[in-house]
């Protein structure tokens, strides 16, 4: 009850935002099991700049990772991987990632957020016209999530920047950029469309649309963020 009432409260707040996402279709099943990460990441920074930025890692999904959320103390990624639904990985190692679970929804997905111990994962339109089903999962235990239920739902917002301390962070079809004070101090080049970010102290999770998930670490500390 407790969770399902959050579930609608959440749809009321989702009611107001709006801001861009992107675009791309599977009854609900899940599963949880472990898949090898991929290496050779083929990727590369701009040493002219001021940030260092190095490969972690990257990590394969099953369907396209369009939108990114991270658990507050950055050891779990969220993923609305398109046609792939929710995939939930383990990167309290970001150097040895794995799935621990994923599940199957009937529509493509390209939003999701966690809040209070709830993921919600969504598909929202280009053009934010239309209504969309928004799907909750109680995640307390992230290791043994539950499906709650899904409702109805008008907008909403992308993850494709964030603020760490004085560093502001953007990824694009170019890849990731760090700024400072408007000016650029880093950048790295990512094969493939970024969609969203997360940090957490000096690591970058990147929805890496066909790549998957790839991880970065640069030499900026910060802290969790993502700006709507």
């Amino acid at each position: 009850m407790i969770k399902n009432s959050l579930l609608i409260a959440f749809i009321v707040l989702f009611s107001g935002c709006g801001d861009s996402v992107r675009d791309g279709s599977q009854g609900p099943t899940s599963s949880s099991y472990a898949r090898i990460s991929s290496t050779g990441m083929g990727s590369e920074y701009d040493a002219t700049m001021d940030v260092e930025i190095e490969a972690v890692k990257r990590f394969n999904t099953e369907g396209v990772a369009v939108d990114i959320a991270l658990s507050e103390d950055g050891s779990i990624v969220y993923i609305a991987s398109g046609d792939g639904g929710l995939e939930v990985i383990d990167v309290s190692n970001p150097e040895y990632p794995h799935l621990i679970y994923s599940y199957n929804l009937p529509e493509y997905v390209n939003y999701v957020e966690v809040k209070d111990d709830v993921v919600y994962v969504a598909y929202v339109s280009e053009g934010l016209q239309s209504y969309y089903s928004v799907h909750a999962f109680d995640v307390y235990n992230p290791y043994n999530p539950y499906y709650i239920g899904s409702g109805k739902s008008q907008n909403g917002v992308g993850h494709s920047s964030a603020v760490s301390g004085a560093y502001y962070y953007e990824v694009n079809s170019e890849g990731l950029e760090i700024f400072k004070d408007y000016d650029k101090v880093g950048s790295y080049y990512l094969h493939d469309s970024a969609y969203a970010l997360a940090i957490y102290n000096n690591y970058v999770f990147i929805a890496n649309g066909r790549e998957g998930l790839t991880i970065l670490k640069t030499n900026v500390n910060g802290v969790v963020g993502q700006v709507h």
